[in-house]
């Protein structure tokens, strides 16, 4: 800041008046008070320099098969997590069945078939040092859902906790992206030009983020730079497939058939009486 002084000739330039004296300090007092303000200002609105900003989550309709497919494959990428997550699918019977965890090999790639087409089937981390579940659908956080009680993390616009009100959802703590550097795992992406990575947050989000904003009941936005919020603790990539069930080729299938049909005209010889002598 440059300021600019104003002065005026005085005789004694050396001897100000009282009130020349007081008004001069505080005006002194008055530009220190505005410059320290300022600066504190300027320290509050400043964004972080490692801050990254995620926008895209994962919601109800996560994981729904299309077309034909019935399988997922899940390939595990890395992760940046001091706790055990293991991740889940939970089934069209609400039974929950484990994928991977995040101590497993880096590229492992675990497929789950014979789903449904068309079903939605959702995801859950279980971060087993704290017990806390997390929900690929924030809507579920909060409740008991299939036998499960997933654990709440409501946020306001500011990124503070909160309890109710239009500004006031559910955190996401699933979140995807085709940039890998936002993950900040080092190295080069694991898969091809264009892949959607996704990552699981095991640590709650309300009062640990930099920013957040909130529309409509839902957050749109998660502003982190402190630790939390960083989206890393179990990051994936999931594809869909259609799997066929083995059936037997024609030719096989003739000829199981043609076996059991000379089996069943094979004639059959009649047992020898006990203690008949053969002629």
């Amino acid at each position: 800041m440059h300021l600019t002084r104003s002065t005026q000739v005085n005789p004694r330039p050396d001897a100000l008046s009282p009130i020349a004296s007081l008004s001069k300090c505080r005006n002194k007092i008055g530009v220190t008070a505005t410059t320290v303000l300022a600066a504190a200002l300027f320290v509050g609105s400043a964004s972080r320099a490692d801050a990254t900003t995620w926008s895209d989550f994962t919601n109800s309709s996560f994981i729904t098969l299309t077309g034909g497919n019935n399988s997922l494959t899940f390939t595990f990428d890395g992760k940046s997590a001091a706790n055990t997550d293991n991740m889940d699918i939970i089934l069209s019977t609400g039974t929950q069945q484990f994928v991977v965890s995040n101590n497993a090999i880096v590229g492992a790639s675990v497929t789950i078939s014979g789903l449904t087409g068309g079903q939605t089937y959702a995801l859950e981390l279980i971060d087993t040092a704290t017990g806390q579940h997390w929900s690929s659908d924030p809507s579920k956080d909060g409740t008991t859902t299939a036998g499960v009680t997933y654990t709440s993390d409501l946020i306001n616009g500011f990124g503070s906790s909160c309890t109710h009100g239009s500004d006031c959802a559910q955190a996401p703590h699933l979140a995807y992206t085709t940039s890998w550097s936002s993950f900040g795992l080092g190295g080069s992406a694991p898969g091809t030009a264009g892949s959607v990575y996704y990552g699981w947050e095991d640590l709650p989000l309300a009062g640990h983020v930099e920013d957040a904003d909130v529309s409509t009941g839902r957050v749109t936005r998660i502003t982190t730079g402190d630790g939390s919020g960083d989206y890393n603790d179990l990051v994936f990539q999931v594809t869909q497939s259609a799997v066929s069930s083995p059936v037997p080729e024609p030719a096989s299938a003739t000829l199981l058939a043609a076996g059991l049909l000379t089996i069943g005209l094979l004639p059959r010889r009649r047992p020898q009486p006990f203690g008949r002598s053969c002629r």
